[in-house]
């Protein structure tokens, strides 16, 4: 039967990649993606028929991967961090017909790899919630920032801004310091890549123009007011007994 395999390919891709990650990429005959995802994994692929996409060719690329697994061959069809968060899993799913076979190889989330370096910020309940309304109108988008900011658990924010899209971060910050008050932000820029920065600071005392540093390759945290700082690491505790 053709197939497809949507693999996660980590933070970074190479060692952060799972096992069967490799072993997919290593067996198919073809490998599509955006390219920004393709160069992180240049090394992993090479000698490998490659078909690279811009930003925005999501369903060009899930199209492409159905017409050449219908051909009889062996496709890949890449993402950053896990497929099935806010990847190319469900899209797949959507288009690919009865014929053609679909494997989802998990990755390591960017959230949850950010996550590690900024310390222990999600050891208890935590959401996650994309800011990008290219997709999502923002009135959802801002309903559930409202709502996770009242349950006061930790908010992993992907997609917080881009080169156009730089006030609503600005936004669900301020509908967080209204509801939580004074709490912990992480931002992890570049997570497992060369050129990494990480920065925490209190919601009450937040540096002047943090938010201009944020862009697509970051992760930001909006975390549990349980939440401490021990050095330079952030803790949740679970509640143990020390």
């Amino acid at each position: 039967m053709s197939a497809i395999f949507v693999v996660g390919i980590g933070p970074s891709g190479g060692e952060y990649m799972t096992k069967r990650a490799f072993e997919v990429l290593d067996m198919v005959d073809v490998v599509v993606g955006y390219r920004g995802y393709l160069d992180r994994i240049s090394d992993v692929i090479l000698g490998k028929e490659c078909v690279s996409y811009s930003m925005g060719g999501e369903v060009k690329r899930a199209l492409h991967a159905v017409q050449r697994a219908r051909k009889g061959e062996r496709v890949a069809i890449v993402s950053g961090g896990d497929a099935g968060v806010y990847g190319m899993a469900s899209l797949v799913l959507e288009v690919v017909p009865a014929d053609v076979d679909v494997e989802i190889v998990p990755g390591v989330t960017s959230g949850i790899a950010a996550a590690s370096r900024l310390g222990a910020p999600i050891s208890l309940d935590f959401a996650v919630v994309s800011l990008s309304d290219i997709l999502v109108p923002w009135s959802v988008i801002r309903h559930r920032v409202v709502c996770l900011a009242k349950s006061g658990i930790t908010t992993v924010i992907y997609n917080p801004a881009s080169k156009s899209r730089r006030w609503q971060l600005l936004e669900a910050f301020r509908v967080f310091v209204d509801v939580r008050g004074s709490f912990y932000v992480g931002v992890v820029r570049k997570a497992f890549m060369k050129g990494e920065t990480v920065f925490v600071f209190k919601s009450d005392e937040s540096p002047k123009g943090w938010f201009d540093e944020v862009d697509m390759l970051s992760i930001v945290f909006f975390c549990d007011s349980k939440c401490f700082l021990k050095g330079n690491r952030l803790i949740l505790p679970r509640g143990y007994k020390l």
